[in-house]
């Protein structure tokens, strides 16, 4: 039987889509991908006490899925200053430096149970200075901002 014009081109049809389709999706696979890691979350109740010329800062550590899927490895501390004079408005953009990092193994160490964390600075007075914190974890992911507190 000889085929007609109509099977042929079905055939034809078949044989393109078929090469298509082996391009496309050959069954070769690219390197594994780790699932995605997940940062801890911000600190939100920054609060600090001022006394004489010294700010201690106290925040809560946190628990549960806010420490990120590889755990909590400590906080860091960011400072802005600038004189009373001059300072800072509201909402605007300030200049943020890193002062310091707080680990995490060290402030638990001895106390395990540890519901807060804290960080004490001196201050000089003219100055009006703003503080934040930011919780990183073991495999380096930051996390948010926390709030902001203004000390003047």
């Amino acid at each position: 039987m000889k085929p007609n014009g109509w099977t042929m081109n079905l055939t034809i049809l078949t044989l393109g889509l078929s090469l298509v389709l082996a391009m496309v999706g050959c069954g070769v696979k690219g390197p594994p991908v780790p699932p995605r890691s997940i940062p801890p979350g911000a600190v939100t109740d920054l609060t600090f006490i001022l006394d004489q010329d010294q700010v201690t800062l106290n925040w809560s550590i946190p628990t549960g899925k806010a420490t990120g899927s590889a755990g909590l490895a400590g906080f860091i501390v960011f400072r802005a200053a600038s004189p009373l004079a001059d300072p800072v408005c509201d909402g605007c953009p300030a200049l943020f430096r890193r002062i310091a990092e707080v680990d995490f193994e060290e402030l638990m160490a001895g106390n395990p149970d540890r519901k807060t964390a804290t960080f004490q600075q001196t201050i000089e007075k003219g100055y009006q200075y703003i503080f934040k914190v930011m919780a990183f974890s073991k495999d380096g992911q930051r996390g948010p901002d926390s709030n902001r507190v203004v000390v003047r």
